[in-house]
């Protein structure tokens, strides 16, 4: 039986979370996404403000492409940016160029998302799952990165809040689950089909590897990139039939064409 935490506990872990930021304010400094120039080191009193802005130097954040207010949410899928400019060569740095250190400010931007403000009403971030022989080839899952570092973001969001005297009570936060749902065969890169291939390259392609994990949860499934919304619905479907009593999607960017 886990033991309710203590407004002492509460203090202890706010404080903790305040030392991690300063310390990865020291250790990776602020570069722009778009070029990896660097940027501006924010001061102590900066997290509300630069946790509302983009990384971008002067030359890049005039690229930036923002979603119109109908592109934000369509199907039950929540994206942030539209994929273009600085952003869209940012995911491409991260997900074939091995660049994680990105990862960090880009899980920043996806918690700028309206589905996550507040108390998350999610208990688990679910990524988009790659099949073996890609994530061997690429040596890791964009998806799966950006919802591990999502989740963390959104633990130390949460208790940055206590420590500025929001409530007390200790706050509740999704969980990721990187290894929730699998792919049951090799499917074309979407990006390579049209989109009325797109529902067939992925249909019965997702399941849940750990059913008892997304059962009577709700599930918000995370990716990098949405277009269709083909492969989230898969998730959706896949959690879904594992017993997820809601489900979601979540994606950095949306491209429109």
């Amino acid at each position: 039986m886990t033991r309710p935490a203590t407004p002492l506990l509460n203090d202890a872990r706010a404080r903790a979370s305040r030392l991690r930021r300063a310390l990865a304010q020291a250790l990776y400094p602020p570069v722009c996404l778009g070029c990896r120039r660097l940027l501006r080191a924010s001061g102590p009193h900066d997290h509300g403000r630069t946790e509302r802005e983009v990384p971008l130097c002067s030359r890049c954040a005039p690229e930036l492409a923002e979603l119109p207010p109908e592109a934000r949410v369509v199907d039950g899928v929540e994206a942030v940016f539209a994929h273009d400019g600085p952003l869209r060569r940012a995911i491409t740095a991260l997900k074939f160029n091995g660049q994680l250190e990105l990862a960090g400010p880009l899980a920043r931007l996806l918690a700028r998302a309206d589905c996550v403000q507040g108390a998350p009403p999610w208990d688990v971030l679910v990524p988009v799952p790659l099949h073996p022989w890609r994530a061997t080839w690429r040596g890791f899952n964009q998806a799966a990165v950006l919802a591990t570092t999502l989740a963390g973001f959104l633990h130390e969001r949460a208790y940055a809040r206590v420590d500025a005297g929001g409530p007390r009570d200790a706050p509740r936060t999704p969980v990721a689950l990187p290894g929730a749902l699998r792919r049951t065969r090799a499917t074309r890169p979407q990006t390579a089909l049209r989109r009325s291939g797109r529902h067939l390259n992925v249909l019965g392609a997702i399941v849940a590897r750990r059913p008892d994990a997304l059962a009577g949860r709700r599930v918000l499934v995370i990716d990098d990139v949405t277009t269709t919304g083909a492969t989230m619905r898969a998730c959706r479907a896949a959690a879904s039939q594992a017993g997820a009593s809601r489900t979601g999607g979540l994606a950095l960017l949306r491209a429109l064409s």
